[in-house]
C-alpha cells in the first residue's frame, strides 16, 4: 500500500507538470519524437507497431499511425479490458470498454518471433527503464504477456524524466524511451545516453 500511494503521489506531480505544457509545445515535442521514432532502428526493422491512441497532453500518436501504415508496417491497437491488441487497418475505430476508441475487426497481435515494437505512454520514466503509467496497470498485464520479443518503447517529454520511481512486483520495464532529444536506451545502469537517430548526440 505504501509504494501503491508513493506511486500515486508521483503521477499527480508529472500529470500537473504535463498540462502546464502549451498545446504549441505538445505539438512541437510530438513532430520531433515522431521524427525520432521513424528514423530509429528498432522502428524501421519492425514489422508490427503495437502503439496507444493518445488523448489531451500525452505525446501525440496519430502521425505514428499513418505513418507506419504508409511505411507498410502492421498497427495494433489496445483493446481493452483484455491484455491484447487488435489489427488497425484506416477504418473508423468503436466505442469499447472505458470510452476508449477500439479497431473494428477480430485480428489479434499474437508475437511470431518478427521483430516488433510497441510504443507505451508514459507519465513518469527512468534511464533504468522504470515506467509510471496512467495508472490501471493495463500496460503492465499487456506487455507481460507479450513476452520479451516485443520492444517496449516509450513516448515522453524529456521533463517527464524521473532520477527514481517507486516500482512493485507486477511494474513491466521500458528497453527504450524516446523523447524530443532522441532515443535513450534503458538499463540497470541508468540507461545510455539520449542520442538523435541518425546516432549524434541530441
Amino acid at each position: 500500500m505504501e509504494t501503491a500511494r508513493q506511486k500515486q503521489a508521483v503521477r499527480r506531480r508529472f500529470l500537473e507538470w504535463r498540462r502546464g505544457l502549451a498545446p504549441s509545445e505538445i505539438e512541437a515535442a510530438g513532430r520531433r519524437i515522431a521524427r525520432f521514432v521513424q528514423e530509429g532502428l528498432p522502428y524501421v526493422r519492425a514489422r508490427d507497431v503495437l502503439v496507444y491512441l493518445s488523448t489531451g497532453d500525452e505525446v501525440p500518436t496519430r502521425p505514428l499511425l499513418e505513418a507506419a501504415r504508409r511505411a507498410g508496417k502492421r498497427v495494433f491497437l489496445p483493446a481493452p479490458p483484455e491484455p491484447v491488441f487488435r489489427l488497425w487497418q484506416g477504418e473508423e475505430l468503436g466505442r469499447g470498454p472505458w470510452g476508449i476508441p477500439v479497431p473494428r475487426g477480430s485480428g489479434v497481435f499474437h508475437p511470431d518471433g518478427e521483430e516488433v515494437v510497441a510504443l507505451v505512454p508514459v507519465v513518469a520514466w527512468t534511464r533504468a527503464g522504470a515506467r509510471l503509467g496512467r495508472g490501471g496497470g493495463w500496460y503492465d498485464r499487456a506487455l507481460r504477456s507479450l513476452g520479451s520479443s516485443v520492444l517496449r518503447v516509450g513516448l515522453a517529454y524529456a521533463g517527464q524524466e524521473a532520477r527514481f520511481l517507486p516500482e512493485e512486483p507486477t511494474d513491466e520495464r521500458l528497453h527504450y524511451v524516446v523523447t524530443e532529444r532522441g532515443w535513450v536506451a534503458c538499463g540497470p545502469t541508468g540507461g545510455g545516453t539520449a542520442r538523435r537517430a541518425e546516432g549524434g548526440e541530441a
